[in-house]
This record gives structure tokens, C-alpha cells and sequence, in this order.
């Protein structure tokens, strides 16, 4: 965690480090304050950086002590040996950081008495609800588009690193060139790493499923610890399953079932019911009850542009000999 406030400082924290520092600072109000404190003094000693290092951490530990024993007379609710033993920690770990903060800015100081300081990064989660799609744009330009019920988890403002997000259900990416920046997409357990091209990444609604499909440019899938890899072209797709951590690549014979719903184009491709069912749920926010036995074995394969439930259903009625009921978001297949 001492690390971790010192990234924070510097605006460097990973998405999986912010996500980190949040859950620290959800377990006490105390983390809060201590961290609240911490950055104030940072930024308002920002500008005095070309001071000597031991007075500007003598003067920062000294204010810092002494506002939190003002803290400790009005907030009497604070439990005070606690709280004491924190701020000591805390303060000690936020002055140690300091001095290696301090050794970097040294060597711009001397050419520009200014510093800017990094203003405060926000998680944003952003998701689509069953039965819409989502455009989002992403703090470096680059765009998302989400498929029905997917989340994605960015930061306000990226690193200078590095540019990472989370996606959970499934995103077409269209990411803006940045040579020292790679974009990080981290789905379950794999991570799919670039610098600039459109790719499409799928949960498939598993905790450990994850298919990647390249419409241009190369990517890099990975697992999390990256002991497995592989390089995808344009055209290729890998489908990583954690469960028995195999990686194998594809190529995509039929571009319309991997990148086809981001132009509104609803394929399926020899899919039993069960799963026809789950697709077309999740396109147009619907429940399905099935009051009666059907054959699952058999395999649906049609394409709707621009699809409505009605016209989906017909279709679906006709192959598997049922009759159905759309009832608002409830279809009765009976």
C-alpha cells in the first residue's frame, strides 16, 4: 500500500492499482482522511519543490501531525491510539515517497521553476443495459463499442504508461496510435495488449472465456501472468479458456459473426435454441419462457439486418414448429 499512495501521487497507478487503493480507502473513513491530507500538502507544495528536500519534509510532516491533532480534538469519534499509530505510518511512508518524487523533479526543476500537478483520476464504469449498444470515447481518443449488457471499467485519465481498462460481455475497440503507450484490455483472465487497430474482445458470458478477433492491426493476448502469448493478425482469433490454459489461433472465415452486431447485423451460424435464446435476450432485453419441451439438437443459421424481435421469431417458429406469445419483455414459446 505504501507504494501504492506514492503512484498515486504521481499519477502512475495501473487500473488494477486504483482498483486497489478504492478498496483500501472503502475499509476505514481514517484511510480516507490520511489520504485526503496527503494529497492537499502535495499539491500545495508542488510549486516550492525546488526548496531543499529535508526542510520540505520537515515542513510536511510537521503540518500533517499537527492537523491531524486538531483532527483528533474536534472529530472526537476517531479512535485516537489507532488513529495516532496510522497518521505516524502513513506520514513516515508519505515523506520516504516524497524523497524519490523529489529526485525526479530536481532534474526538471532547474529548467522550469513550474510543475504541474496531476489533477485526480476518477474510475468511470460505463454499461449497457440488455437490449441496447453503447459507443463510449475514451479519455486518449480511442472508442469503444459495447455490446448488450457489457461494462466497461476506465480511468478518467490514463497513465503515462500505459492505458488500461476492463471489459466485462463484449467491446468492439478502435484504439488511437500511441507508440509509448500501450492500450491493456483485461477480460477474465486474459489481457489483450496493442498500440493502435480495431479489435473485438468477448467474455461470452463465462467467468473464464475469452475469444479476441483482429480486424486490423496486430494484438497480443495474454493470460495475466503472461506465461502464455500469442501475435494476432488481422483476421485472427484465439480463444483462451483459463480453465485448461489453451491459447490457439484461428483465422476468421466468416468476419460478420465476430464483428457483424457493431453494424447491426445478427448472425447465427448452426447455434442450438438454448443458445439462439440467450443471444436474442440479450439483444433486445427480453425474458423467454418455455412451457414446453423442444428439440434442442437442432441448428438455426440465418442472418437478420437491423432485426426485430418479431421478424427473429417468425423465423425461429417456423424452423423448430412452435407457436409463441410476446407479452411486452416476456415471450411465452408454447
Amino acid at each position: 500500500m505504501d507504494q501504492l499512495i506514492v503512484k498515486y501521487l504521481q499519477n502512475k497507478l495501473t487500473l488494477q492499482e486504483q482498483h486497489q487503493l478504492s478498496k483500501w480507502l472503502a475499509e476505514d473513513d481514517d484511510h480516507q482522511e490520511l489520504l485526503r491530507k496527503m494529497e492537499a500538502y502535495w499539491k500545495d507544495h508542488a510549486s516550492n519543490l525546488v526548496e531543499k528536500e529535508s526542510k520540505v519534509k520537515a515542513r510536511l510532516i510537521k503540518r500533517i501531525v499537527e492537523d491531524s491533532l486538531d483532527s483528533k480534538t474536534t472529530h472526537v469519534t476517531m479512535q485516537k491510539d489507532r488513529s495516532w499509530a496510522q497518521l505516524i505510518r502513513y506520514a513516515a511512508v508519505f515523506i520516504l515517497g516524497l524523497g524519490a518524487i523529489l529526485a525526479v523533479y530536481n532534474l526538471e526543476i532547474s529548467n522550469d521553476d513550474s510543475l504541474v500537478v496531476n489533477q485526480e483520476t476518477i474510475i468511470m464504469e460505463k454499461m449497457s443495459a440488455p437490449g441496447e449498444k453503447l459507443t463510449i470515447k475514451l479519455p486518449d481518443g480511442s472508442t469503444v463499442k459495447l455490446n448488450s449488457g457489457s461494462t466497461i471499467i476506465y480511468p478518467s485519465a490514463f497513465n503515462q504508461e500505459s492505458r488500461e481498462v476492463e471489459l466485462r460481455g463484449e467491446g468492439f475497440f478502435e484504439v488511437t496510435k500511441d507508440p509509448n503507450r500501450p492500450f491493456i484490455v483485461n477480460a477474465n483472465k486474459a489481457r489483450v495488449k496493442v498500440l493502435g487497430t480495431s479489435f473485438n474482445v468477448n467474455t461470452d458470458g463465462s467467468e473464464s472465456k475469452v475469444i479476441v478477433g483482429v480486424k486490423t492491426g496486430q494484438v497480443k493476448v495474454s493470460n495475466h501472468q503472461e506465461t502464455i502469448s500469442r501475435i494476432l493478425e488481422p483476421n485472427d482469433m484465439v480463444v483462451y479458456n483459463d480453465a485448461d490454459q489453451l491459447m490457439n489461433i484461428q483465422q476468421i472465415n466468416d468476419p460478420e459473426l465476430v464483428f457483424g452486431w457493431t453494424d447491426q447485423l445478427l448472425v447465427f451460424n448452426d447455434d442450438h435454441l438454448d443458445r439462439v435464446l440467450n443471444i436474442l435476450s440479450n439483444w433486445f432485453g427480453v425474458e423467454f419462457i418455455l412451457s414446453q419441451n423442444i428439440d434442442n439438437q437442432r441448428v438455426f443459421t440465418s442472418r437478420f439486418k437491423n432485426p426485430t424481435l418479431s421478424s427473429v421469431m417468425e423465423s425461429l417458429s417456423y424452423v423448430y414448429d412452435f407457436k409463441y406469445e410476446i407479452n411486452e419483455k416476456t415471450i411465452i414459446i408454447k
